[in-house]
């Protein structure tokens, strides 16, 4: 895979890892969104190409960046799974429901959301940091390195 290929592919992780972070602020406010949370690290746009065995990426940028990418990128979509849960749960009308309202449970649930989310917008820098940090070692990289497409 070609030095443009990867670094596009890093930094188009950028900007989903940051759509799902305005989505997921979207969802705590209570509006709806027409996209979905992936919570599966194998499954985003970014973990299909991560994981992907065809770019090679661990021997162009080395086992240790490689493994905090993957470290980073895992605490991410773990923080985003807790979000998910809360926020996908959809309750029977039970004695809680009834004694406080549903409205007042939902509002419970999405501050219960809230408090990950301040969470995972520090996962999300440190994921972000780990990008920015592998975009300069490979943009620093001779295109040699590279295998030709």
């Amino acid at each position: 895979m070609g030095k443009q290929k990867i670094l596009t592919a890093l930094e188009n992780a950028r900007k989903s890892h940051e759509l799902q972070m305005h989505t997921i602020a979207s969802m705590i406010k209570g509006k709806e969104v027409s996209e979905t949370l992936e919570v599966d690290k194998h499954k985003c746009e970014f973990g299909k190409w991560l994981y992907s065995e065809d770019n090679h990426l661990k021997s162009i940028i080395g086992s240790q960046f490689y493994a905090k990418l993957d470290e980073e990128h895992t605490r991410w979509h773990s923080e985003c799974h807790k979000i998910s849960e809360i926020l996908s749960v959809k309750e029977k009308k039970g004695f809680i429901s009834k004694l406080i309202g549903s409205n007042k449970e939902d509002e419970m649930k999405r501050e219960k959301a809230g408090i990950y989310h301040e969470q995972l917008k520090i996962k999300t820098e440190e994921l972000l940091r780990v990008l920015r940090s592998s975009q300069r070692r490979l943009d620093a990289m001779d295109d040699s390195k590279f295998l030709i497409d």
